[in-house]
């Protein structure tokens, strides 16, 4: 009998042996918990704020990256922009890059397709053509608009290499686009200066591209600053009809380094089927 009631005693305590050693688990681990929320609260502030700093640092190059890739024609011609991908590359998470594209979409730096996703825009004659005579219209009618005050302009020096060559024409826009003291007008300026800047350098890395604007650039800067506005618009002219003559050559030359498979690797398993727009 003493031995039956010594075999439930011994089956009893075994029973309640598992529950007491999970109790005491649960125990434990809410202390370690509470004990790292601590250490949470007590963190340096200086900590948390560097980490916050990352954070937004990483979000916030996330368009001004994109933007820079897509005025550059880095990526293949309609090429569907994957939001994963571009995330990885950029070290992001897919909410900035999402808001980020459709930025872009709607600055029609890349098009959106209905239940396509985005896709990088082609180098396009027309609408090139198109942008450079706008840019050089506004020029013209910056110029006519001119404030008094805002003479006479600061000369730039520029080299003969096509980098130098290329700020000094640049900065000829903008001491333009600056002259009539209308924002407006000024921004229009600077968005057309970004859409054409692809092609533009280009034509400043041929030699005889470089040669042949050499004169107009210089002979502008000259003009803006002796503030003889008649010259300016003459040099504006020549600067728009040479860029015409060539400007075949050139997106030609553009399509060939968009197509090249380099200036995007990480994004190869994204591109699609290939459209080259008709000029």
């Amino acid at each position: 009998m003493s031995s039956a009631k010594e075999s439930d005693r011994q089956s009893n305590g075994g029973a309640v042996i598992e529950p007491v050693s999970q109790l005491i688990i649960m125990i434990e681990r809410s202390l370690h918990q509470r004990e790292r929320e601590r250490d949470d609260r007590n963190a340096p502030e200086e900590l948390v704020q560097s980490l916050d700093r990352s954070l937004l640092k990483r979000r916030a190059k996330v368009y001004p990256t994109l933007r820079e890739m897509c005025l550059d024609y880095a990526f293949w011609p309609r090429q569907q922009l994957h939001i994963e991908d571009l995330a990885a590359l950029l070290s992001s998470s897919a909410t900035p890059v999402r808001e980020a594209l459709a930025r872009l979409a709607g600055e029609g730096l890349i098009e959106a397709l209905p239940n396509r996703g985005y896709v990088a825009k082609a180098l396009c004659e027309d609408q090139m053509r198109g942008n450079l005579d706008l840019l050089f219209t506004l020029l013209t009618d910056a110029i006519a608009r001119a404030k008094p005050e805002r003479w006479p302009i600061r000369a730039e020096q520029g080299g003969l290499d096509e980098q130098d060559l290329f700020r000094l024409a640049d900065a000829n826009f903008m001491n333009i686009a600056r002259l009539p003291d209308n924002d407006v007008l000024c921004e229009h300026i600077v968005r057309l200066m970004e859409q054409t800047r692809f092609v533009r350098r280009l034509y400043f890395e041929d030699d005889s591209g470089r040669a042949e604007m050499t004169e107009p650039i210089r002979w502008l800067r000259d003009s803006l600053v002796t503030h003889d506005a008649m010259s300016a618009k003459q040099a504006l002219d020549d600067q728009i009809r040479d860029l015409h003559e060539r400007l075949g050559a050139l997106i030609k030359e553009g399509r060939t380094r968009s197509m090249t498979v380099n200036r995007a690797p990480m994004l190869v398993r994204s591109v699609g089927a290939i459209r080259l727009p008709t000029a």
